[in-house]
């Protein structure tokens, strides 16, 4: 993706978690952790790799995510497959 061009356009592509995947396929990661469906998220990290460094309203990652809600086996795939485990969401938070 190209970079962003204008103050607004920049901070639509933050908000967004761009250059990631897709709002709409983002959303679809964290709704596959909240639901604990590892074979979904197996599917979409395989489909698109980029769905490691999504971002969720929260600006939350998916492994974030995982580890919210106590799901060790995503959490476990998700830094299998190089998700940042020093990454900060919105309040500067890491999942350690």
């Amino acid at each position: 993706m190209r970079a962003a061009k204008s103050p607004i356009a920049f901070l639509i592509a933050l908000f967004l978690g761009l250059p990631g995947p897709p709002a709409s396929r983002a959303q679809e990661i964290f709704e596959a952790i909240r639901a604990g469906d590892i074979v979904k998220v197996k599917a979409l990290v395989e489909k698109d790799p980029r769905q490691i460094e999504a971002r969720n309203a929260r600006q939350s990652t998916p492994l974030q995510a995982a580890v919210d809600v106590n799901s060790e086996p995503i959490a476990r795939y998700l830094i299998e497959k190089g998700s940042d485990i020093q990454a900060l969401d919105g309040n500067q938070m890491s999942c350690l």
